[in-house]
């Protein structure tokens, strides 16, 4: 978090858990329905595979607040639970999301544009710098 404070990125406190519809705005087809969600509050919720959609959520309950989450650059740590079709070393139903190598720009009709990037995830950084993965 420190070094993405000193570049700029202002830290935001988001939720672990999201609404249906802001897990699948970035939910990859192949992934299948949702099946780690519960009820809390008389809402579905669902554990993040990514900071991304918490950072959705925000949006979908600002523009729901008839408003929308200020444009700037933000960081966040959450936890990922992933639905991975193979469990290995590098591949883990969950870790902590600070990822390595994700980012991209997407797009969607109800909550515009975005740029995403992730940092660095454990413990795949460690189990990459363990075996020399990365050079």
């Amino acid at each position: 978090m420190f070094f993405y404070e000193r570049a700029g990125y202002h830290p935001l406190d988001v939720p672990w858990c999201v609404s249906d519809e802001a897990m699948n705005i970035t939910r990859p087809v192949w992934a299948g329905t949702v099946n780690a969600a519960y009820i809390a509050g008389g809402k579905q919720q669902c554990p993040v595979a990514s900071a991304e959609q918490s950072f959705l959520q925000l949006q979908l309950d600002s523009l729901a607040a008839s408003g929308s989450l200020n444009t700037g650059t933000y960081v966040a740590i959450t936890p990922c639970f992933r639905n991975e079709p193979v469990i290995d070393e590098l591949h883990q139903p969950y870790f902590m999301n600070i990822e390595l190598g994700s980012y991209g720009i997407r797009k969607h009709p109800k909550v515009g544009t975005w740029v995403y990037g992730t940092g660095c995830a454990e413990p795949r950084l460690s189990y990459a710098i363990e075996q020399d993965i990365l050079g």
